[in-house]
């Protein structure tokens, strides 16, 4: 039997994961997102501008694409209905088997190790930013002075 189409919440939550965890969402994981994303702030008419849609736009293309909007979003945009997304996520994967083993394991290596990760990683982090800044800076500039196209509270996944 093929496979019924993700919605949109689902592949979100899916890409989201794949960012997040390097895995997929369980069952459960999925309906909590689905459920604790209509808390989120943003959903209570909090401000928020159409590039901030396209954000959340891109960032549901791909774990790659989400990892760029999200270094962008942390320094430029971080109140923004993507960072609200990926917090809400963090917290249910956290909480809920397996992927709450991989969040709270601390991996026991030397010093050396340790540098050497975070060297890798801050170099990630450093390069997802500056493609942010050339490819979303402009694009940001652009749509600051147009309001969300679906109002306050904003749309079931935008």
């Amino acid at each position: 039997m093929p496979e019924r189409p993700l919605d949109p919440s689902e592949r979100e939550c899916e890409v989201f994961c794949a960012y997040l965890i390097d895995g997929r969402p369980t069952e459960y994981v999925q309906r909590k997102y689905a459920l604790g994303h209509g808390a989120i702030p943003f959903r209570r008419g909090a401000n928020h501008t159409r590039f901030d849609e396209r954000l959340v736009a891109l960032a549901r293309r791909g774990p790659w694409f989400t990892r760029i909007a999200d270094a962008y979003a942390r320094f430029f945009r971080p109140t923004s209905p993507l960072r609200q997304k990926l917090v809400l996520l963090v917290a249910i994967l956290e909480n809920a088997p397996p992927s709450h083993t991989y969040l709270n394991s601390a991996e026991a290596s030397g010093p050396l190790a340790a540098a050497i990760r975070a060297l890798v990683s801050g170099t990630g982090f450093v390069l997802a930013l500056l493609v942010g800044m050339v490819l979303l800076g402009p694009w940001q500039l652009a749509a600051s002075s147009e309001p969300a196209a679906t109002g306050p509270g904003g749309s079931d996944h935008g």
